[in-house]
């Protein structure tokens, strides 16, 4: 069996094999993250989506173009320097970060793993944040003002005010709802309405005239409480998005004194969010070959589910993908042959009519198997490469084991 070259190094446009460098060669993974503890004693941890990547070459057994090409590189004199990994091109070169999962969208099953479809499918995708309230008080109609949230026909209404987030990049605002815990035992209907964001959570009982100062408007909503708890569907709630919004609450039935913000269990703004639809794009660099874009998906054959566009020279060509023969849910792959390096723009369309889900390019078609994006190639620094001297021949370069350590940069 012939062994391929495991590493390509692309300097100045141009791919050089390293050859005879892949036997042992190390590859380290570093994923960025971050972690923190709230107040309430709840430990938080980000991790990055993608992890940057280095490699250690052992060149003892590589040629003098490969030595020559990767010390330019360390110098500086190569351009944008990148590199292949031919065991991360067999398995799915595409980056994980451009087909990142979007919350929401519907779970599939490709090849026996569980993977988040690409496209909407028939179900419109939605998530949902809750947001903790800024500030609440409850107030009397003899003109006291308390932290908390109490209520009492006629004498004690309550003030909650919550500052609305920004609406993310490709989601759109539907819905937000209160959501309170309440007492055990309470019963009846609670109103919300509009009301002005003049005033602050006091720290102690104060007397200001909020009750009148403050009047409730415009009905948004109301909730009856049931199951230890109610929910009130707001109204309006689109016209804060950035900005602090408050809502005078009212109750019918018996006094009652409920979670505050500072409780164990607080109330909160639940908003949800619709996700609207996005196209995925890449782009990618590609040696000459063969290679497979495969997939799983429920769309009719003959379906146009992306496209790939490629200059060979001659101008701009765009190559729809199309849905193979076959109905249901179903591996798909098609092989795509270049005889030039080229740069390769692929979009995947986002849709209703179907689902879409584990996009893999690669150099070999591994049908009903699906492999996580690795991505490559990637553009790295390169360190300048070692060389423990054995001998010194006259007429002859130094002789002895070389090494080199090359690490994933940029985007």
């Amino acid at each position: 069996m012939v062994v391929a070259c495991g590493f390509w190094l692309r300097a100045n446009g141009v791919w050089t094999p390293l050859e005879g460098v892949q036997k042992q060669a190390g590859r380290e993974v570093e994923r960025p993250g971050n972690s923190w503890t709230s107040v309430g004693g709840v430990r938080h941890i980000q991790y990055a989506r993608r992890a940057a990547r280095s490699w250690s070459l052992d060149l003892g057994h590589a040629g003098p173009e490969a030595v020559a090409a990767l010390a330019m590189a360390a110098q500086g004199d190569a351009g944008d320097v990148w590199l292949w990994d031919e065991s991360s091109a067999r398995a799915n070169m595409v980056d994980p970060v451009a087909l990142a999962a979007r919350p929401g969208y519907p779970v599939t099953d490709c090849g026996g793993l569980p993977v988040v479809s690409l496209t909407q499918g028939s179900t419109a995708p939605t998530t949902t944040r809750d947001v903790a309230l800024k500030a609440n008080a409850a107030v009397s109609s003899a003109g006291e003002e308390s932290p908390g949230i109490q209520f009492a026909a006629s004498t004690w209404e309550s003030l909650v005010k919550v500052s609305i987030p920004p609406t993310p990049d490709g989601m759109a605002l539907a819905s937000a709802e209160l959501v309170m815990p309440a007492p055990v035992g309470a019963s009846g209907t609670i109103t919300a309405q509009s009301a002005s964001n003049a005033w602050w959570e006091p720290a102690s009982s104060q007397t200001v005239g909020w009750w009148t100062s403050l009047p409730g408007g415009t009905t948004v909503g109301t909730g009856t409480i049931s199951g230890g708890s109610v929910s009130i569907s707001l109204s309006g709630v689109a016209a804060f998005v950035g900005a602090d919004m408050t809502v005078r609450l009212s109750k019918s039935g018996s006094a009652a004194d409920f979670p505050d913000r500072m409780s164990a269990t607080p109330p909160v703004l639940r908003i949800t969010y619709t996700l609207l639809a996005a196209d995925r794009s890449f782009t990618q660099l590609l040696r000459p070959g063969t290679y497979w874009i495969a997939l799983w998906s429920d769309a009719t054959a003959g379906t146009t589910f992306g496209n790939m566009r490629v200059d060979l020279g001659s101008g701009p060509i765009d190559a729809p993908l199309l849905a193979t023969a076959g109905t249901g849910w179903r591996y798909m792959s098609a092989p795509v042959s270049l005889p030039n390096p080229v740069e390769v723009e692929c979009t995947v369309y986002d849709s209703s009519a179907y689902l879409l889900a584990g996009l893999m390019l690669s150099n070999l078609d591994h049908p009903g198997v699906y492999l996580p994006g690795e991505k490559t190639p990637v553009r790295v620094r390169v360190d300048d490469p070692t060389l423990v001297l054995d001998w010194l021949y006259e007429g002859e370069q130094g002789r002895g084991p070389r090494s080199v350590t090359l690490r994933e940069v940029g985007a």
